[in-house]
């Protein structure tokens, strides 16, 4: 009896602990979201745009942003691939597979303004991207600087949206403004997934047009004898694919 009553002691016990561990995760994780919230609400971001991001889209630009940065425009555009591999503009993420996000803000590189640029990709579908590349341009006049600080976050999401792995990836390819990510190791099985990048440039004589090309290439063919090109900094892709969904250029106008 006794031998029972302990082992009865010691569940309950370990079921306390847990039940407190996971309390404090959970509060842990609220105090990080409110900390991300009211720094953006610092950099000049709406109430109302922090509630619409993705979590990873303000961490990163916390992380990368300090406390004298300006935010100034976040853009978004929602695409549809259909069976046939047409594409099609959506106005919501109601009846959208993917969507391609641009935000940016003012910062200072060597006491210098620059801008700080965090072009995303999200898909609302579960697919594979092992043969995908996401690229983005900027109009001449521009120069991306830090070429050492560009990266693009590649997560993996479950079906209530939480991230559970991802993986950071440097450019493929790269020159004074354009830059591009080939997904050639990652992605070989049909899961949410999601990135986010980040890079600085600066607007040398200050007249450069506040435009961004971004390119998406998706291909969820099982073989990786995809063949493509990426010219930069036109952004000239061929591609060639027996099950290919096609491809997207967005241009997005973003605030100076």
């Amino acid at each position: 009896m006794k031998t029972l009553l302990k082992l009865i002691s010691c569940i309950l016990l370990v079921s306390f602990f847990a039940i407190q561990f996971k309390n404090v995760n959970v509060k842990a994780q609220e105090q990080e979201i409110d900390w991300m919230d009211d720094f953006l609400i610092g950099i000049g971001m709406s109430q109302e745009l922090i509630a619409a991001l993705p979590e990873e889209t303000k961490q990163i630009m916390c992380e990368y942003l300090d406390e004298n940065a300006e935010f100034v425009s976040y853009t978004t555009q929602y695409i549809t691939w259909d069976e046939n591999g047409d594409i099609n503009v959506a106005s919501d993420l109601s009846d959208n597979v993917f969507a391609i996000s641009l935000a940016t803000a003012k910062t200072q590189i060597s006491g210098e303004l620059a801008y700080a640029f965090f072009p995303s990709f999200n898909w609302s579908k579960v697919t594979k991207i092992k043969n995908d590349s996401f690229s983005f341009a900027l109009y001449p006049g521009w120069g991306i600087v830090d070429f050492e600080e560009a990266t693009l976050r590649v997560s993996v999401r479950n079906s209530y949206g939480d991230v559970v792995q991802g993986v950071s990836l440097s450019p493929t390819s790269a020159d004074d403004r354009a830059m591009s990510f080939k997904f050639s190791d990652i992605g070989s099985v049909d899961v949410y997934f999601e990135g986010h990048g980040v890079f600085y440039a600066k607007d040398a004589k200050g007249n450069a047009m506040p435009s961004m090309y971004l390119h998406y290439f998706h291909d969820d063919s099982f073989s990786r004898n995809i063949k493509y090109d990426i010219l930069l900094p036109s952004l000239v892709v061929s591609g060639a694919s027996s099950n290919s969904y096609g491809q997207k250029l967005v241009n997005l106008t973003f605030s100076k």
